[in-house]
């Protein structure tokens, strides 16, 4: 699947109708949220879904502009997921469903949680600074953003990017990441 939009994004490994509407409800948020020299900076780069391709639900290389994602672990509904991740005591109740409170029992909206999420990996570590330290982890969003910077900054880019309420120390240090995008650009 290619996108013609302004992200130029590859999507590779997918055929399902269902994931691929999934890839496009996070895609179009990011288009919309993104400012244009975020995506120019994002532009060229492909996501790859496949059962077994990694341990986890998710994994980024920003390096190489590649994200990937487990077929099986992300064809779940988002509100299934968080109860797994719930009883493995990585999220509290809500954490994840309450960025797509109408989708949440659709199979593959794991999946568009995730690719935001993941796609807060790769502009952290796309960005100038110390990548993957930008965030405190006491001002994540979530419970699981609280394992680490990396996925304090990840999560509170989710956030960002639905319009959920964060700490004013979590979208300050988004929104000064996508502001100095701006400023090498210039």
């Amino acid at each position: 699947m290619k996108r013609d939009a302004v992200l130029h994004i590859t999507i590779t490994g997918i055929a399902d109708e269902k994931c691929k509407q999934a890839c496009k409800v996070a895609l179009d948020l990011l288009e919309q949220k993104l400012p244009i020299s975020i995506k120019q900076i994002l532009a060229g780069s492909e996501i790859i879904i496949a059962n077994g391709l990694i341990d986890g639900g998710g994994l980024t290389k920003a390096e190489q502009k590649k994200i990937f994602l487990d077929a099986d672990k992300n064809r779940l509904s988002l509100e299934k997921a968080e109860g797994i991740l719930i009883a493995a005591g990585y999220l509290h109740e809500g954490d994840w469903t309450r960025a797509l409170p109408t989708i949440k029992n659709e199979a593959w909206s794991c999946l568009t949680y995730q690719l935001v999420h993941e796609f807060g990996h790769l502009v952290d570590g796309l960005s100038e600074g110390e990548a993957y330290k930008r965030l405190p982890i006491a001002a994540s969003p979530t419970k699981y953003g609280q394992s680490n910077e990396a996925e304090a900054f990840a999560e509170a880019f989710a956030y960002w990017i639905f319009d959920l309420e964060i700490s004013s120390n979590a979208q300050r240090v988004v929104e000064s990441v996508l502001e100095n995008q701006l400023k090498l650009l210039d």
